[in-house]
């Protein structure tokens, strides 16, 4: 085989029957929550699942998210997530694999939840929204029907009125 062409299997240093055996590890460690789930048991299942899970479901968030509270708020939320889809855990997946995926994605909606803040925020979009309140105030003033009537344009919310009689 070719330099160029060699397969391109597993984790540098770890051969492919080491992930197997890793693979296997993970699925049979779940095994005795699927089975609390089997029986009629989410609650028990949810319990042990938080004593295994819930700090990684946490170090998932800070690394995904850095920022603590965003990360506590991330973790809380899958964790409600998994609570409400436990029952319906269907095992076409592991168990980690699942629950890591809820996590991932409740962590990728605070991104993008924490852009579309950031962009609502950014000081350029205040300028702009004053600037349009200042040329709308400009086009009434400048309007043929109130050029020659002041009484008929009303005053802009920051404008002092003085009558003078």
């Amino acid at each position: 085989m070719s330099r160029w062409l060699k397969p391109v299997v597993g984790l540098p240093g770890i051969s492919p029957r080491e992930i197997c055996a890793a693979v296997t590890d993970a699925v049979q460690r779940d095994q005795d929550i699927v089975q609390l789930l089997r029986s009629g048991r989410p609650d028990a299942a949810f319990e042990r699942l938080l004593d295994r899970y819930e700090r990684k479901i946490f170090r998932l968030c800070c690394s995904l998210l850095r920022e603590r509270a965003q990360a506590e708020d991330a973790a809380q939320e899958s964790l409600l997530r998994i609570w409400k889809a436990l029952p319906g855990f269907d095992g076409r997946a592991s168990l980690s694999t699942w629950i890591y995926t809820i996590a991932r994605n409740r962590c990728y909606t605070a991104i993008e939840r924490r852009r579309e803040s950031e962009s609502l925020s950014d000081e350029a979009v205040a300028v702009e929204a004053d600037a349009a309140a200042d040329r709308h105030w400009l086009d009434l003033l400048a309007h043929p029907c109130t050029r020659f009537s002041p009484h008929v344009v009303p005053h802009p919310p920051d404008a002092i009125a003085i009558d003078i009689a």
